[in-house]
């Protein structure tokens, strides 16, 4: 029914439907009941409104909004998008956001620890929570974030990393199942260390034939870096290279899809049950390989890697590097054996005035002022 107002025998009457509900105020005049009813839309609006702000933030909406304005466009969009889905699965995508305080979130890392996830893993999948209360309060969803739990500490225990037989057997089965792109791209992730999504966002324009280099442009942690190319790479990137400079390296590369033809694969060569083995530890398996013979800061700068501490668990392989520390050492040592071999007479004088050593006073001829005549010499 169309809203309107009409004459009636003791006034005027404003008839018009709200919220599909028909209402009806009589008034005096027709400015007074026009009025009324338009105070009457202004107070169901308002009521509207109220309604919807008291409605609670749910955590399905706190991901989308921190996926749009936060992740979006950005090198851990996918890896934030998986994690965060993964926070999503475990409360529920109607749970209110403000409902997750910190005893709940740790509920939700010993869940993922049991599953096998190690804690730096975990810690990156509650950091995902913390984007989204920072993000909800900034937008106004949320008056004040709850106190975050302390991160998990870091365990020592020994990355999982492909032995040169594991390597070999996964790059022969894919061939053998016709998985060639997989094949070059499990050798192409160990020998440069690179994540997926840097293999991923790989074109021919990054690559340097002349001098055999790969540039990473676009990082996770937005550092580009130049990487030089192992000769056994290069006869796997040389041709893949086209006549386009944004021609991929690996064309149609889907992450889901690799995993499911890793896993396939695993489970050929009995591995399954091996839980800690993953594409990730491609990645491991170039930094170990590395530290034996180069220093932290060298396989720092290769992968890509921030801080000291990512590749510090790598530390107790460096045999070769810590024998060069060792030879450093040696060299000082024997310098100083050298130096009190053959004392320097101006020098022990020297310490004896300090009060550290009790030598006889050199003679002036030691210290060179003059040359005393011998007998047979006359003046």
């Amino acid at each position: 029914m169309a809203q309107h107002i009409r004459k009636t025998g003791k006034g005027w009457t404003a008839d018009f439907v709200i919220n599909g509900k028909r209402k009806q105020l009589k008034r005096n005049t027709k400015k007074e009941a026009l009025i009324a009813m338009e105070l009457c839309f202004k107070e169901a609006e308002l009521l509207n409104r109220l309604e919807v702000s008291e409605k609670p933030f749910t955590l399905k909406e706190a991901r989308a909004q921190s996926i749009l304005r936060r992740w979006a466009g950005t090198a851990a969009e996918r890896t934030a998008a998986m994690n965060s889905q993964q926070v999503v699965d475990f409360f529920g995508a109607d749970t209110p956001l403000e409902l997750i305080n910190a005893q709940e979130i740790e509920r939700f890392r010993t869940y993922m620890l049991r599953r096998g996830n190690k804690p730096a893993t975990v810690n990156w999948k509650v950091s995902t929570i913390s984007a989204m209360f920072t993000d909800a309060v900034l937008y106004g969803q949320m008056k004040a974030a709850p106190q975050m739990p302390v991160r998990l500490k870091m365990n020592n225990t020994k990355d999982r990393v492909f032995s040169m037989d594991e390597e070999q057997a996964f790059i022969e089965y894919f061939r053998i199942l016709g998985h060639h792109d997989y094949a070059d791209l499990l050798l192409f992730l160990i020998e440069l260390g690179c994540r997926f999504s840097e293999a991923e966002r790989a074109i021919t324009g990054h690559v340097d034939t002349v001098h055999r280099t790969i540039s990473f442009l676009k990082t996770k942690n937005s550092r580009p870096r130049t990487n030089p190319v192992t000769e056994t790479l290069w006869q796997v990137i040389e041709p893949r290279l086209t006549s386009s400079w944004k021609g991929h390296l690996f064309p149609g590369l889907n992450y889901k899809a690799f995993l499911f033809q890793f896993n396939a694969v695993k489970i050929k060569l009995g591995l399954a049950t091996d839980l800690e083995l993953t594409p990730h530890c491609t990645r491991h398996t170039c930094a170990s390989r590395m530290i034996r013979y180069v220093s932290l800061a060298e396989v720092m700068h290769w992968g890509g890697w921030m801080s000291l501490a990512s590749v510090q668990r790598y530390l107790h392989l460096n045999v070769q590097s810590m024998g060069n520390a060792k030879r450093a050492l040696e060299h000082e040592r024997e310098k100083l054996d050298r130096a009190n071999a053959h004392p320097d007479p101006q020098h022990q004088w020297n310490e004896f005035v300090r009060g550290t050593r009790e030598p006889q006073r050199p003679g002036r001829e030691q210290l060179g002022l003059f040359h005393a005549p011998g007998p047979s010499e006359g003046t």
